[in-house]
């Protein structure tokens, strides 16, 4: 399992996962920039002016890959739907099955999804309910009239 695996196995959403790598990352780079610095200053003799220059070489680089992660990151962030906690493991799970496969999602859908899933108890109604939280999350939306409506995964992100 790599590092990316087990965080994602924390949040519903392996987005959040990315990003909190992208910072750990980040951060990395920039104490090993540190590191290098200090090793310059504190333990690199007088007249050794090629080793100094190459290590701070070796910090600038470092900087400059952290400064990409952090720009990537912020970039992301700017598009990236917000983070919102679904209590309901029903409605959690629905809500990670069209975010792994997006598009048109009927009640029909919902229900066998849901059912694969390994719930039980679940007929029409309780997945047009399901499909019904997600739209009041803000998390998915509604389309089309009541005998031909189906959902889509939300492009606003987050209750209204």
């Amino acid at each position: 399992m790599t590092a990316r695996d087990d965080i994602a196995a924390h949040f519903t959403s392996g987005a959040l996962a990315d990003e909190l790598l992208d910072a750990y990352r980040a951060e990395i780079l920039r104490e090993e920039m540190r590191n290098l610095r200090r090793i310059e200053r504190e333990n690199t003799p007088e007249g050794a002016l090629g080793t100094r220059t190459g290590l701070l070489k070796a910090a600038l680089i470092l900087d400059e890959r952290a400064e990409l992660i952090e720009e990537k990151a912020t970039a992301a962030a700017a598009t990236a739907t917000p983070h919102v906690f679904i209590e309901n493991p029903r409605v959690r799970a629905l809500h990670e099955a069209m975010l792994a496969n997006p598009g048109e999602w009927r009640v029909g859908t919902a229900r066998h999804v849901l059912l694969a899933a390994g719930f039980t108890g679940l007929g029409r109604n309780s997945a047009s309910h399901f499909l019904k939280a997600l739209v009041s999350l803000g998390l998915a939306t509604a389309h089309g009239p009541g005998d031909a409506r189906y959902y889509t995964l939300s492009t606003k992100g987050g209750p209204a």
